[in-house]
C-alpha cells in the first residue's frame, strides 16, 4: 500500500512539472522571440540604409530597432579607439520609438569603465538632440553624447512614457539641457553631465511624472542648475553638483528624498527639496552663493547635513524636524514667514536640536510665561543681519556669538 502511494505521488509531481514547463513555454512563445543584437560596426553616417554584417551605422541600427521592440544595439567598431566618433553630418539621428530598446556603449570591446563611443553633434545646425528616447523602457548606457545644438538626451515628450534610463555616460556641451525628461520611473545614474548651456538635467516639463531616481552622477559647470525636477517622488542620492550657474539641485512634488549629495560653488542655492514631505539627510553644501540647503513645502526631516561657507546656512520650511546638522559658517537659521508672533508657525513640528555652529546647541523647553527673543548679531565679515526680535511659542533661545 505504501509503495503504491509513493508511486502515485511521484506520478502526480511529474505531471505537474510537465504542465509547468508547457505553461512557461507558452508564455515565452506568446512574448515573441528576442530580436538579435544589432551590431554597429562603423562610425560612418548615414550609410546605405541597411544594418547588416557588411555595414551597420548607428542610424541604421536605430531604424532597424524601431521595427523590432526589445532590440539591443551594441558596438564593435574596427579601429576604435582612437576612431570612435560618430558625427551626423546634416540630420540628427532618428528617435528611438520602439519599447524596450537598449543602446549599449559598454559593449564596445575596448570599453573599460569609461565611455569611448562618441556621438558628436558639432556639424548640426540648430535644435537637434543627440539621442531621442521616445518610447517606454528605453535605456542608453556607456556613450559620450556631446556638442548637440539641442538636448544631449531627449526624453521630454508630449506622450507619457515610463522607464526611460541613462546610465554610465558622459553628456556635455549641449546647446540646451544635458538631459530633458518627463514620465514615470525614469533613472539617471553614474553619469558625468557637464558644460551644458542650461540645466544639466531638466525634469520639469509638462506632465512631469513620478518616481525619478538620480544617483551617483557628477553634474558640473552647467549654465543653469545641476538639476531642476518637478517629478513627484524624486530620489536624489550621492550626486555631486558643482559650479553650476544657478541651483545645485532643485526638486519638488510628492515625497522628495535628498541624501548623501555634495553641492559646492553653485551660483545660487546648493540644494532645495520641497513637496508634500521631504527627507534631507547626509548632504554637504559648501561655497554656494545662496543658501546651502533649503527645505520647503510640507513636513520635512532634515538630519546630519553640513552647510558651510554659503550665503546662508539651512532654511527649513513649515513642518520640519531638524537634528544633528552643522553649519560651519555660523549663519542663523532663517525662519519662514517671520511675524511678530511666531505662534502662527506652530506647524513647524518638533525641533530636536539647533543647527550646530561649532558645537551643538539645543533649545530648552519654554513655559507659557517665558517667550523667547531671537537675536542675530553682525558677523565679523562684510555680510551682516539686522537685529530681529520675535516671540515664539514653545521654545526659548538667544542666538549670539
Amino acid at each position: 500500500m505504501r509503495t503504491l502511494t509513493i508511486a502515485a505521488a511521484l506520478t502526480t509531481l511529474v505531471i505537474a512539472a510537465a504542465a509547468l514547463v508547457l505553461v512557461l513555454a507558452y508564455d515565452d512563445a506568446s512574448a515573441g522571440p528576442v530580436p538579435p543584437d544589432l551590431v554597429v560596426n562603423t562610425i560612418d553616417d548615414p550609410g546605405d540604409g541597411n544594418c547588416d554584417v557588411a555595414e551597420c551605422t548607428l542610424r541604421e541600427a536605430i531604424t532597424a530597432a524601431n521595427l523590432a521592440p526589445g532590440s539591443t544595439i551594441v558596438f564593435n567598431i574596427p579601429g576604435c579607439p582612437p576612431a570612435c566618433t560618430i558625427s551626423p553630418p546634416t540630420d540628427d539621428l532618428p528617435a528611438v520609438t520602439a519599447d524596450g530598446t537598449v543602446i549599449d556603449g559598454t559593449s564596445e570591446p575596448d570599453y573599460a569603465n569609461t565611455p569611448i563611443v562618441i556621438v558628436d553633434g558639432s556639424a548640426l545646425a540648430s535644435g537637434e538632440a543627440g539621442i531621442y528616447l521616445w518610447a517606454n523602457d528605453v535605456i542608453v548606457r556607456g556613450l559620450v553624447i556631446q556638442n548637440f545644438p539641442g538636448m544631449g538626451a531627449h526624453a521630454a515628450t508630449g506622450t507619457y512614457y515610463v522607464g526611460r534610463e541613462v546610465h554610465d555616460s558622459i553628456i556635455r556641451d549641449s546647446g540646451t539641457y544635458g538631459i530633458g525628461l518627463n514620465g514615470d520611473d525614469a533613472e539617471v545614474t553614474n553619469n558625468l553631465i557637464e558644460g551644458n548651456e542650461f540645466d544639466g538635467i531638466a525634469a520639469n516639463f509638462a506632465g512631469a511624472g513620478t518616481g525619478l531616481l538620480v544617483d551617483r552622477n557628477e553634474i558640473t559647470d552647467n549654465g543653469g542648475s545641476g538639476i531642476t525636477s518637478g517629478i513627484a517622488d524624486s530620489t536624489i542620492t550621492d550626486n555631486v553638483f558643482s559650479g553650476n550657474g544657478s541651483y545645485g539641485a532643485l526638486s519638488g512634488g510628492g515625497s522628495t528624498v535628498m541624501t548623501g549629495n555634495v553641492a559646492t560653488n553653485n551660483g545660487d542655492l546648493g540644494l532645495r527639496a520641497s513637496g508634500e514631505t521631504a527627507l534631507v539627510t547626509g548632504n554637504t553644501a559648501t561655497g554656494n552663493a545662496g543658501t546651502g540647503i533649503v527645505v520647503g513645502g510640507g513636513p520635512a526631516t532634515v538630519r546630519e547635513n553640513i552647510s558651510n561657507d554659503n550665503g546662508f546656512g539651512i532654511y527649513p520650511g513649515d513642518g520640519f524636524e531638524i537634528g544633528g546638522s552643522s553649519d560651519g559658517k555660523l549663519s542663523p537659521i532663517t525662519w519662514p514667514a517671520a511675524t511678530p508672533d511666531m505662534a502662527s508657525q506652530s506647524s513647524m513640528g518638533t525641533i530636536r536640536s539647533a543647527v550646530r555652529r561649532r558645537r551643538t546647541r539645543t533649545w530648552p523647553r519654554a513655559t507659557a510665561e517665558r517667550a523667547c527673543t531671537l537675536t542675530t548679531a553682525t558677523r565679523p565679515e562684510t555680510r551682516s543681519w539686522a537685529t530681529a526680535s520675535m516671540t515664539m511659542t514653545g521654545w526659548a533661545s538667544t542666538w549670539t556669538r
